[in-house]
């Protein structure tokens, strides 16, 4: 018999999790916002808008599920 493919996840899932991306990012963007408004310095509240602003680029790029490099298998091991 041969054996199964891979589990893939389920779009429903899938679409779930971009959707937790995109409102993470856009959380952090906002809290970079409200640090920004209670900055010291001009410099310290321009890279902060700065990180503010990547942070919701980053919620309009499609989420990528990073894997810990424990569950992605041996690094040392040979693949043919």
């Amino acid at each position: 018999m041969p054996a199964l493919p891979p589990a893939r996840r389920s779009a429903v899932s899938e679409s779930s999790y971009a959707q937790k991306h995109a409102l993470l990012c856009l959380r952090l963007a906002a809290e970079c916002r409200d640090l920004a408004a209670a900055a010291f310095t001009p410099e310290l509240r321009a890279r902060v808008l700065r990180m503010a602003h990547l942070w919701a680029e980053l919620a309009e790029q499609p989420a990528v599920e990073i894997i810990p490099d424990d569950a992605r298998g041996d690094p040392e091991q040979v693949l043919d």
